[in-house]
């Protein structure tokens, strides 16, 4: 069904293939959640008790400061300060940037203005692995099952660099966690999406044919996708290398999977 280009009708817009699939979502959610907020009762929300905004002061600590550290000066515990602060995933706050503007009880300001001089609040206590032979941040983050770009940053080592035994790695782990169990790495563990690993296996093909295949300059036949052709079946049916398919139409299959009347250069 052609799109009005000039259409303001979001649902219209929605019909076609020009918005991900997040973005076509995102805005039924928005209004289901209107629709929730205004008939509570209905929805068998009634007997909601809503808490109060917490009051707070701010504080400003330096990158990489470890909250445990700072509850300790400030006299509270690690999960107040957490609560205070939702947003943090981890033990510390962010590792880059110069400050971070963190969030504390009311009365704590003053308390930290005059004791913050007098701990060094840095996050430092990380796990550490010495490594038993010749390997990369990429054979460490196979071992601890843990994604290579957060040991790369850090370690500020590339991921794929060889590193020399007895070389100490940092792991993104505090000393007395217990990795595994803690809940703040359990996005570390997650697999993702079916549709995300999808995804992710079929830019490696994309890539993978671009290097490798051969392109048709002047093509002479086409092939029409149908409904269920992968570019793998369609290979297998037309005798051409998936490489040079993907390669001569480089420019349709690097945006976007196949769809049902693409046309595909294969001769």
């Amino acid at each position: 069904m052609p799109l009005d280009v000039k259409t303001k009708n979001f649902w219209k817009i929605r019909k076609g293939r020009y918005l991900k699939a997040e973005t076509k979502n995102y805005v039924p959610k928005i209004m289901a959640l209107a629709i929730i907020g205004k008939n509570l009762s209905k929805f068998g929300f009634n007997e909601v008790n809503f808490e109060h905004a917490l009051d707070f002061e701010e504080i400003m600590v330096p990158a990489n400061t470890d909250l445990y550290k700072v509850g300790t000066l400030l006299g509270e515990d690690f999960k107040t300060i957490k609560k205070y602060n939702p947003e943090i995933i981890r033990w510390q706050t962010p590792p880059t940037g110069e400050q971070y503007a963190l969030r504390v009880p009311v009365g704590k300001k003053q308390i930290w203005d005059d004791v913050k001089a007098t701990m060094d609040v840095s996050a430092n206590n990380y796990k550490q692995y010495s490594l038993k032979g010749y390997a990369s941040l990429y054979n460490v983050g196979r071992k601890f099952k843990v994604p290579v770009k957060v040991l790369a940053q850090l370690n500020n080592i590339p991921g794929r660099k060889k590193l020399f035994p007895k070389t100490v790695v940092l792991l993104p782990f505090r000393n007395d966690h217990t990795q595994r169990s803690d809940r703040m790495y359990a996005d570390l563990y997650e697999k993702p999406r079916k549709s995300v690993r999808r995804r992710r296996a079929y830019q490696k093909w994309i890539k993978r044919g671009k290097r490798s295949g051969q392109n048709i300059s002047n093509p002479s036949q086409f092939y029409t996708v149908k409904r269920g052709d992968t570019l793998w079946n369609i290979a297998r049916k037309t005798g051409v290398n998936i490489n040079t398919i993907i390669r001569s139409n480089y420019k349709l299959v690097k945006r976007r999977m196949i769809l049902p009347g693409d046309k595909l250069a294969i001769r």
